[in-house]
């Protein structure tokens, strides 16, 4: 099976990529977890709130 091609919303990504230790922790969630996170990111309408999500990845809060 191939493997599953995913886009990360552009925000999320520019977000994310600010930080090598959330690039990281987001890539070791499995595949259902990391699709929870995108989906969150639909109802973020500002930096501040992606920059606080990005936060919740880094420090491992994140919840679902």
């Amino acid at each position: 099976m191939a493997p599953r091609k995913q886009v990360l919303p552009q925000q999320f990504g520019a977000a994310l990529s600010k930080h090598l230790d959330a690039v990281n922790a987001f890539a070791m969630l499995p595949y259902e977890q990391q699709m929870k996170v995108i989906d969150r990111t639909g109802s973020i309408h500002s930096d501040a709130e992606m920059d606080a999500l990005v936060e919740e990845i880094r420090s491992g809060r994140i919840s679902f």
